[in-house]
């Protein structure tokens, strides 16, 4: 009897955890308030760290405003510095910013041959979904259209497939937004492009192009604010506690008391490890590497959890039990 409450136990919260999918958690968010002087040049090549980052995200989320490869000699870019921002996809305690100290991100003209890049590693995270205000200082001036694409392996290539614009002031096409003059929502869904999901090395880059290009090297500037980064936790493709096992991964001791188990895995490279209680919550995560590490479970109480462990995009399950 005590066996079978445990398979419905297991069978019922993997499917809670497949159903959670639509359920979406802040990543990063960039509100840029901290850029709180007018009219002080914070430069070129300009790194912010994201202003808020989810618990579950070790790494700390950057932008940088920077020269693109291949920028013709002669050519540059020019500073970047703040602009009156705005509220509509501000989030938490930004919603409650005074309007004089509500700031936004302004690369200046020359523009052509920049990029904004952010550094979004997705680890444990999928159905990415982008979110970003935007506006533009005229329409007769500056490059007014957004090229948007990702890399997942550091910067060496990137993409724009899967990429959709769900919303904007004009799309141009599936990877293209084109800039208002009022602030306006940008939201980029990237839940088609699976790459995108887990990924330890994850850019996402704006670049700009026309039209007006020939004012663009002395007019016009693009401006940014409430930049966020969302995803969901959801398990994809779980499979049962035994074929784990059969597949080579475990733990021990199982049921265990001390505030360390054993998991040995079959194959080498980094794996994410996620523990749910009886209620189907994310009470700890971690990343290993290795045929076997050590996990430390002293902040669990005592009960029944699926770990599950995503090695290379394929998700394992495995029951512990912690008396």
């Amino acid at each position: 009897m005590r066996k079978l409450i445990h398979i419905t136990f297991i069978i019922a919260l993997l499917a809670f955890i497949t159903e959670s999918k639509a359920q979406s958690t802040l990543l990063y968010y960039w509100h840029f308030n901290g850029l709180s002087t007018a009219g002080v040049n914070y430069g070129r090549n300009l790194l912010i760290n994201s202003d808020s980052t989810t618990p579950a995200i070790t790494n700390p989320g950057t932008v940088t405003w920077e020269l693109q490869a291949g920028t013709p000699v002669g050519d540059t870019i020019n500073i970047a510095d703040n602009v009156a921002g705005d509220l509509i996809n501000a989030r938490g305690s930004a919603l409650l910013t005074p309007t004089a100290n509500n700031w936004g991100l302004r690369p200046r003209n020359p523009s052509q041959y920049g990029q904004l890049v952010f550094n979004i590693p997705t680890t444990g995270f999928q159905d990415i979904i982008i979110k970003f205000e935007c506006e533009a200082s005229s329409t007769g001036s500056g490059l007014l259209n957004q090229l948007l694409d990702y890399s997942t392996d550091g910067g060496n290539t990137f993409s724009s497939t899967g990429i959709t614009v769900t919303t904007g002031a004009s799309k141009v096409s599936a990877s293209e937004d084109s800039v208002g003059i009022a602030w306006g929502l940008v939201a980029v869904d990237l839940s088609a492009a699976t790459a995108v999901s887990n990924a330890s090395s994850l850019l996402f880059r704006i670049r700009y192009t026309g039209p007006n290009a020939v004012q663009s090297k002395t007019s016009g500037n693009d401006r940014f604010d409430n930049f966020t980064v969302e995803g969901s936790t959801a398990v994809t493709t779980a499979t049962t506690a035994s074929s784990a096992l059969d597949a080579g991964y475990s733990i021990y001791p199982n049921p265990g008391t001390g505030s360390t188990i054993n998991f040995t895995a079959p194959t080498t490279g980094s794996k994410n490890i996620s523990f749910y209680n009886s209620t189907g919550q994310n009470v700890l995560s971690t990343t290993v590497s290795g045929t076997t590490s050590d996990l430390n479970v002293s902040g669990l109480n005592s009960g029944i959890y699926i770990i599950n462990v995503n090695d290379n995009n394929t998700n394992y399950c495995l029951k512990f039990i912690k008396n």
